[in-house]
C-alpha cells in the first residue's frame, strides 16, 4: 500500500465514523510520514517516488495565492492542504535529521483543523500554501544533496558511491523500524495503563454499590414517610370535620323527630350526604371506616363505649349498636368507633 492509498483509506475511515480521537489520528499521521520517508529513501531521488507528495505537489505545487476563491475551489480535493502541509514539514525535518514537530492531539498547528479531515479550509489557506511549497522545495533539495536513491551513470559511478547509497538506505530503514518499535511500545504501555485504570474504577464502583443501594433505600423510605405524613394530616383534618357534621346531625335529627316536622327532618337528612362524601374522600387515600354490626365482639383497639357503661367485661361484651363509625389508615387508628353494648 503506497502513501496516497493509505491516506485515502484513513480519510474514508474517519469520514464513515464521523469521529476519531486525537491520539488515533496522530498515530495514523505518523504512519503516513514514515511511509513517505521510506518511499523517498527507496526511490530514484525524485519526489514522485511518494504518490502522496507527488499528488499534493501536482495540486498545490504551482498554485499561486488566491485567498478564499482558491480555497473554495479546492474544498473537496485530496490530499487536503492542511494534511499535505503538515506531512511535508515532518518529512523535510526527517530528511534533515531532525524530529519535525508533529501534532500532539490530532490537530494542526493552529489547533483548529483535525488531521485527515480533507479539503481546503479558508482559514490560514495562504499561509499553509506557502509553507507547503517551501517544504516541498526543501525536500527536493535534500534529495538532490544526499543523492538518495539516484544511481550514478557508468562514467562516474564507483564502489564508494554505491556503498554510500546502500548505507543511506539501510540507515533510513533502521530509523523507520526503530520509530515503529518505539510507537508500538508506547501504545502497549498506554493500553496497559488504561486497563489498570479501568480495574481500579470497577473496584471503586463495586465498593460504592452497596452504599448507593442503602442510600436509595433510605430515600425511598423517606419518600414513603413523607407521603404518609401528608395523608395522616389530611385524614385527621377531615375526621374533625366529619365529627362536627355528625354532632350537628345528631342534634337536629333528635329535634326534628320531637317536633314532628317532616320538612325539617328531610333537610336534616342532607347531613348524611355530607358525611358520606367525606368518607368517600378519605377512602381515596386508603383511609377505611370502622363499622361493626350487631353481635361483633368488643375490641378496645377499635371500639369506644359511649353509653356510660363502665362496668362490663371486655372479653364477653358484644356490640349492640354502632353510634358513629371510626377511621383507620393502615395500622393507625385515627378515630375509634363509638358503640353501645
Amino acid at each position: 500500500m503506497d502513501s496516497l492509498v493509505l491516506y485515502e483509506a484513513v480519510c474514508i475511515r474517519y469520514a464513515a465514523r464521523k469521529s476519531g480521537t486525537g491520539r488515533e489520528r496522530r498515530i495514523d499521521f505518523e504512519k503516513l510520514v514514515d511511509l513517505i520517508v521510506k518511499e523517498l529513501m527507496e526511490g530514484d531521488g525524485d519526489i514522485k517516488a511518494s504518490p502522496f507528495l507527488a499528488e499534493a505537489d501536482r495540486v498545490y505545487g504551482g498554485m499561486r495565492k488566491g485567498g478564499k476563491a482558491a480555497a473554495g475551489q479546492l474544498r473537496r480535493r485530496r490530499p487536503g492542504l492542511p494534511d499535505a502541509c503538515e506531512a511535508a514539514a515532518c518529512v523535510f525535518g526527517r530528511l534533515r535529521g531532525e524530529d519535525a514537530p508533529e501534532p500532539e492531539d490530532g490537530r494542526m498547528g493552529d489547533g483548529k483543523v483535525a488531521l485527515f479531515a480533507g479539503g481546503c479550509q479558508e482559514a490560514g489557506f495562504e499561509r499553509r500554501l506557502a509553507d507547503f511549497q517551501k517544504n516541498v522545495e526543501g525536500i527536493k533539495n535534500c534529495l538532490k544533496a544526499k543523492n538518495i536513491g539516484k544511481k550514478d551513470s557508468k562514467e562516474d559511478s564507483g564502489p564508494e558511491k554505491e556503498a554510500d547509497f546502500v548505507n543511506a538506505r539501510l540507515r533510513a530503514e533502521q530509523e523507520c523500524t526503530e520509530r515503529m518499535k518505539l510507537r508500538l511500545e508506547a501504545n502497549q504501555r498506554e493500553a496497559g495503563e488504561w486497563r489498570h485504570s479501568q480495574k481500579e474504577l470497577i473496584g471503586t464502583m463495586s465498593a460504592l454499590q452497596a452504599d448507593i443501594g442503602r442510600e436509595l433505600k433510605r430515600l425511598m423510605c423517606y419518600s414513603d414517610n413523607l407521603t404518609e405524613n401528608y395523608v395522616l394530616r389530611f385524614a385527621r383534618a377531615m375526621t374533625e370535620i366529619y365529627n362536627l357534621i355528625a354532632d350537628g346531625y345528631a342534634f337536629h335529627r333528635g329535634r326534628a323527630e320531637r317536633d314532628g316536622n317532616e320538612d325539617y327532618y328531610n333537610a336534616v337528612l342532607n347531613y348524611e350526604e355530607f358525611m358520606s362524601s367525606i368518607a368517600d374522600a378519605l377512602a381515596v387515600f386508603g383511609v377505611e371506616e370502622i363499622v361493626s354490626v350487631e353481635g361483633t365482639s368488643f375490641d378496645g383497639k377499635f371500639h369506644e363505649v359511649c353509653d356510660g357503661s363502665d362496668n362490663f367485661s371486655a372479653r364477653t361484651a358484644v356490640v349492640k349498636r354502632s353510634v358513629r363509625p371510626g377511621f383507620r389508615y393502615n395500622d393507625i387508628v385515627l378515630q375509634k368507633e363509638r358503640i353501645q353494648l
